[in-house]
């Protein structure tokens, strides 16, 4: 919760409040902070002092909010 890998985002995305969004399954929270555009290049992770895996935790969101896209577009 200190920031460092907001403030290292490449993207300005939010990686602490993407990867807590995917460990609860708010999936439509995640889609609205823009969990997809997350290009995954880990500078998140190098910078947090916690050794919080984020990067696999967005990557985990984006599988999900992507099939959920899928599912909506098909029903």
């Amino acid at each position: 919760k200190c920031g460092k890998c907001i403030e290292a985002c490449p993207l300005g995305l939010v990686p602490t409040k993407l990867a807590r969004y995917s460990q609860l399954d708010k999936l439509e929270e995640a889609e609205a902070l823009d969990i997809t555009v997350c290009m995954e290049c880990g500078t998140c992770a190098y910078t947090c002092p916690a050794n919080i895996p984020l990067v696999q935790w967005i990557r985990l969101g984006k599988q999900k909010v992507l099939k959920m896209q899928r599912e909506i577009n098909i029903g």
